[in-house]
């Protein structure tokens, strides 16, 4: 797998880059339908970047022995804040407009890759399979 390659996180951190494009991209009316079929492709892509990819790294990131409770705590969060933040899109697009669903939902990963990336790039340096340390 490619994130067997490069580090985990920086994998992740691109294809949330992807999944912000795809909702501030649908944001913009009048989107043809060849735009469309091009966006959700975008959008199957970050999926499939991400489902094994954030589990992978949820593992790496796990102390020895806990790795089922990482792995509960990671679905918990994950569950729970879908929620709301269908909740939140939901009473945007029918009280605001879609557009206005659609920036904030891009808003919110533009904030999340953000967080990620000063995570990656000035956090502890943790130790992933594919760290590449020869001793």
């Amino acid at each position: 797998a490619l994130s067997d390659r490069f580090k985990r996180q920086h994998f992740i951190l691109i294809a949330w880059l992807a999944f912000t494009f795809f909702y501030v991209a649908m944001s913009f009316s009048g989107l043809s339908i060849a735009m469309l079929f091009g966006l959700f492709a975008i959008y199957g892509l970050f999926k499939a970047a991400t489902e094994g990819v954030e589990k992978a790294l949820v593992a790496d990131l796990a102390s020895k022995g806990m790795a089922g409770t990482a792995f509960g705590w990671f679905n918990l969060v994950s569950g729970f804040m879908l929620l709301p933040a269908s909740l939140i899109f939901g009473w945007l697009y029918e009280s605001v407009s879609p557009q206005s669903a659609f920036l904030f939902s891009g808003s919110c990963a533009a904030l999340a890759v953000l967080l990620l990336a000063f995570w990656v790039f000035s956090g502890p340096k943790h130790k992933t399979p594919d760290s590449n340390d020869l001793g």
